[in-house]
């Protein structure tokens, strides 16, 4: 008995802890070896079944850069698997305390920087990978300023490749030799040069991935999407940069540089989308986990984006091919998710992403108040189904169809009698695109997108309104970008679109949110073709970019009396100077055009042909400067001056929630009798350290309309300050934290200074001042955000509470008025609310 005991403990073992096989020095910190500091940081790291670094984290910081470079080197341990009782690898969670002295200051064997080819922009967290004997890898990435240093090599020859989100891959060979330092500088060019918008834009880039990743350590794309109040919806991170006013009650509307929410276009990888947000604006249509990085363009744009007088944001799908399987399951006091990417070929992967609302079932009894109305909270779903495939030449294609489908429910009981009101808004669209590179050095791109799409409304089951159409659009591009030592690139594009369009509003006298609009109805086809070119003319530090675009619209509505054609010519011109190495000025003109919306066009029996495309003219300069490796700023003027604005049919029904009319409506025929003004500037102050990231956006601007009258007015959206600050702090153990103040002012409105009663009518008029010279007050939230994440044997799971409005500000959104138009009802914003969210993530 004793031997075979002797036996069965030999073969089961005992559990072992993990050692440490394979170590990377960390580069001393500059600035702590010249002030002679030592330091030692307490680490924790996370390691898997065969002995990998999956996550660290700071325990004992100690500052003076010593944390950062610590973490930096942790990440390229490899361990000895650690063991269970039966002997078998099992993850591990360990603490390491990293000693930096100056009697042990490791070699630096190679330096450089990373730089965005053509620009002297540094690419702060790019990737830097080095292979050399022995199959020995070592990793790190650039900082702020771009800089990279790794030491401790051994000698011979090593591989040395960098790369970025956005960016191409650079690889270099270099002879690590005792006693010598390599400096390499590599230059990353766009992977798809046309993401880089060269005239008066601002990023917010994303790039996930659950696994941890070399280029991904440093804050960016994951603290994006943690903003506090966003509810981790990273495309809501867009409405907290500058440019971008505040909507009442925080609805899914982009208010850009002083325009109406349809002047800006949404797209999908350059290709129009309906919508980008659900109802209420609580979440994107678009699982954020497949974007690569959303693109927001307030003004001065390329020739790229037409059709529109505001802003564009658009949507860029993750080109590169998971190497393994990922996906993750989630739900927080709004929704569920399910998303799931698994690769199926070497070249090959799917994607399948499913949402589904539920805020409807968990609010819908709270303000179910008066027995005689049951309303239903807007409840929503999304789905996306996506297949990427590379080539071996280099060209990927990509396919994914989108479905988005929102309602909400009002039922009303009059005694026996039940009423149902319902709004509807739903597409689906299938999405194709093409890249790839020529032999002659062009880079081609091809993207279609059709589908149908439908708003509708019923109310009180015997009034009903509905839009529907079936369209879609064919984009081919082709690019070639500045070459090395040239002066010249080109961009060349034909944009078609196409679209049928039935519409009925058949609402009678409808009250509440919605306008009176009679009875209309069309149906007609619309052509959109249109061709752009854009010229790219360097000339050592300047670049001058001279483009144009022509644009038509053919409409058929079934007869020689409605039919309609308009043609546009939109020249623009930017420059950009790059005075220095951290500074870089833009300035930038053009002409942006807007055609008439069929309904307008249909407006009459014979149709509205004297209608011309709306048209802004567009100007602004801004400069950027790099203040710090960490801090950066950034400066612009901006003047619009739009012409041509139709007006008229104020009374008309619209498929909108916003600002209810407030003045003497225009009810006459559609014209081109408007036109407006719109004069501001917008600075951006960013922060970014390896664990903070913050920043201070402000606009200042003035927005006017002059109507059909010739009475110039503010515009109903004019926010003369918008301010906000943000700021996300990663802490030890998986904590994170953040908060977000924005201000805004007050709306303007027009006063009721009298009110009279009308015998014909027996109902009380009002009478109205100035047009818009009243404000509404300031409005101010407070949004707190906590992160946890909790690193797990196969998965991670997370944890947050976001905290919108968490003082319970009583904000003014708009006002209301008593039956007699004797007393200002004002209407607040949404209380503070809690939202609590899991994520588990494999």
């Amino acid at each position: 008995m004793l031997a075979l005991w002797l036996l069965l403990s030999a073969l089961a073992g005992e559990p072992a802890l993990p050692t440490l096989e394979r170590a990377h020095a960390a580069p001393y910190p500059p600035g702590a070896l010249e002030a002679g500091l030592e330091a030692e940081v307490l680490l924790e790291l996370a390691l898997d079944a065969g002995g990998r670094v999956i996550d660290v984290q700071v325990i004992t910081a100690a500052g003076h850069g010593f944390d950062e470079a610590a973490e930096r080197a942790a990440w390229n341990f490899v361990f000895t698997p650690a063991l269970d009782a039966a002997g078998a690898p099992v993850d591990a969670r360990i603490r390491y305390l990293y000693r930096f002295t100056l009697d042990e200051v490791p070699v630096v064997c190679v330096e450089g920087r990373i730089l965005v080819a053509g620009t002297r922009e540094p690419a702060s967290g790019a990737s830097v990978v080095l292979q050399g004997p022995g199959d020995a890898l070592v990793s790190t990435i650039s900082g702020p300023d771009g800089r990279f240093r790794v030491a401790e090599l051994g000698e011979g020859p090593w591989q040395l490749s960098a790369s970025a989100a956005g960016l191409t891959t650079e690889t270099t060979s270099i002879e690590v030799v005792p006693g010598e330092v390599v400096v390499v500088t590599l230059r990353l060019a766009p992977a798809r040069p046309w993401e880089l918008e060269s005239a008066d834009e601002a990023m917010v880039v994303i790039g996930y991935r659950v696994a941890p990743d070399v280029s991904q350590r440093a804050l960016g794309a994951d603290e994006i999407r943690r903003i506090p109040g966003t509810g981790g919806d990273i495309v809501r991170a867009v409405q907290s940069l500058p440019g971008v006013a505040r909507t009442p009650f925080n609805a899914g509307q982009l208010l850009i540089r002083g325009t109406e929410p349809a002047d800006s276009g949404v797209y999908l990888g350059g290709s129009p989308l309906p919508i980008v947000f659900h109802f209420g604006g609580l979440s994107t249509v678009l699982n954020a986990d497949s974007l690569d990085k959303v693109l927001y363009l307030p003004g001065g744009y390329g020739v790229r984006y037409g059709r529109q007088l505001g802003g564009v944001v658009d949507l860029r799908v993750d080109r590169e091919l998971p190497q393994r399987g990922r996906g993750y399951g989630s739900v927080d006091l709004y929704q569920a998710t399910l998303f799931v990417e698994q690769p199926v070929h070497e070249r090959t992967a799917v994607t399948l992403s499913a949402r589904r609302s539920y805020i409807d079932r968990v609010l819908s009894p709270v303000v179910d108040v008066d027995p005689s109305v049951n309303i239903q909270l807007p409840r929503y779903w999304d789905a996306q189904l996506r297949v990427l495939r590379r080539s071996e030449d280099g060209s990927t294609t990509d396919a994914m169809l989108v479905a988005s489908d929102d309602r909400v429910t009002v039922t009303q009981r009059d005694g026996a009698e039940t009423y149902d009101s319902s709004l509807v808004t739903r597409f689906q669209k299938l999405w194709l695109q093409r890249t790839g590179p020529s032999s002659s050095g062009w880079l081609g791109e091809t993207t279609l997108i059709v589908g149908p799409q439908q708003t509708e409304m019923v109310y009180e089951s015997d009034q009903e309104a509905w839009e529907r159409s079936m369209g879609g659009g064919l984009r081919s591009e082709w690019t070639r970008r500045v070459p090395d030592g040239g002066w010249a690139g080109w961009r060349l594009g034909l944009d078609l679109a196409a679209e049928h369009q039935r519409f009925r509003y058949d609402v009678g006298d409808l009250g509440g949110v919605f306008r009176y609009a009679g009875r209309e109805r069309g149906d007609a086809v619309a052509w959109y073709p249109a061709v752009y070119a854009e010229q790219t003319q360097r000339a050592g530090r300047v670049d001058a970019i001279p483009a144009v675009r022509v644009d038509a619209m053919l409409l058929d509505a079934g007869g020689e009396a409605l039919r309609y054609s308009a043609f546009t010519l939109d020249p623009r011109l930017a420059l950009i100077v790059r005075a220095a190495e951290s500074t870089q000025i833009t300035a930038v003109v053009g002409r942006h055009s807007q055609f008439p919306l069929i309904r307008e066009l249909l407006g009459s029996s014979r149709g509205n042909r004297r209608l011309s495309p709306e048209w802004a003219l567009q100007s602004g300069i801004g400069a950027r400067q790099v203040l710090t490796p960490t801090l950066s700023a950034e400066v612009r003027l901006f003047h619009s001056e739009l012409h041509d604005l139709i007006v008229g049919h104020d009374d008309r029904f619209v498929f909108e929630v916003g600002l209810p009319p407030s003045a003497e409506l225009d009810t006459g025929d559609y014209d081109n009798a408007g036109s407006g003004r719109v004069l501001g500037t917008e600075g951006l102050l960013r922060l970014t350290t390896a664990r903070t990231a913050a920043w201070l956006g402000v606009t200042v601007s003035r927005s006017t309309r002059v109507g059909r009258e010739r009475e110039e007015a503010l515009f109903e959206y004019d926010q003369p300050l918008v301010l906000t600050a943000v700021v996300s702090h990663r802490l030890p153990r998986g904590w994170q934290t953040g908060a977000r103040l924005r201000y805004g002012s007050g709306n303007p409105y027009t006063e009721v200074v009298n009110h009279v009663f009308d015998l014909d009518s027996r109902s009380w008029l009002p009478i109205y001042g100035e047009t818009q010279a009243e404000r509404l007050p300031a409005v101010w939230t407070l949004d707190l955000r906590v992160d946890r994440d909790w690193v797990l044997r196969r998965w991670i799971l997370t944890t947050y509470l976001d905290l919108m409005n968490a003082t319970n500000r009583r904000n003014v959104e708009m006002l209301n008025w008593s039956a007699d138009w004797a007393e200002e009802i004002p209407v607040h914003g949404l209380p503070v609310i809690p939202a609590f969210g899991l994520k588990a993530a494999w």
